[in-house]
């Protein structure tokens, strides 16, 4: 992925991006984004992710730039902070609306002029924001809303995208990052929650089985 990297995805498509500073984007079917810049320097867990989102919906785990740096996504009607959180940005370009869900607070929303229009601050916050910057709609998401999310982030099964040698489940259980490991399984596949803290140190890999019990 480059500097200004679009990223469009049609019916049957999605994409997942791990970025250095452990942020995790996920892009659901059509959708059209572009990654306006990404600058991270590990000594100092400082810098910032910017993304422009046009059209389909995105979710985004925050890493070390959601606590020591800075991370906005923009869409046409207005630009979402996310300060060491999670959330879920989705815009409609016939409607003109953004519906941002804020999984871990805090979620910032401004107008495209600057104007703060508000913030989520509880877990699972949402708001709906109009074309002129309106809040039309807030509270706490639905099981439906969340349910309808996790299905469209939660992927199609027997697709490629396009290579003619798709990795297996197998490869893909866990994901290595530096000395570290943690099992995707368990790091907010869905909606359903967030690992948050230091990652479980890597088992070893000459320990010896416990023994079977006797009898």
């Amino acid at each position: 992925v480059y500097f200004e990297e679009r990223i469009s995805t049609d019916n049957g498509g999605q994409a997942q991006l791990l970025f250095l500073d452990r942020s995790v984007l996920t892009v659901a079917p059509n959708s059209d984004l572009v990654i306006d810049r990404f600058v991270y320097s590990p000594a100092d867990g400082t810098g910032e992710l910017g993304i422009g989102l046009s059209r389909g919906a995105l979710r985004l785990i925050g890493g070390q730039l959601g606590n020591t740096g800075r991370i906005d996504v923009s869409t046409p009607v207005a630009t979402i902070g996310l300060r060491g959180t999670s959330g879920i940005i989705d815009h409609d370009p016939n409607s003109r609306t953004t519906t941002v869900v804020c999984l871990v607070p805090v979620c910032g929303i401004v107008s495209e002029d600057g104007t703060e229009i508000l913030q989520l601050i509880e877990p699972g916050a949402y708001a709906v924001i109009g074309p002129n910057g309106e809040v039309l709609e807030s509270g706490i998401a639905s099981e439906a809303m969340l349910a309808h999310y996790n299905t469209l982030f939660g992927g199609q099964s027997g697709l490629t995208g396009g290579t003619p040698n798709p990795p297996q489940e197998s490869d893909t259980l866990v994901l290595a990052l530096d000395d570290h490991w943690f099992d995707l399984d368990n790091v907010y596949a869905g909606i359903g929650g967030v690992i948050v803290g230091e990652l479980p140190e890597q088992p070893s890999q000459d320990s010896n089985p416990p023994p079977a019990p006797e009898g």
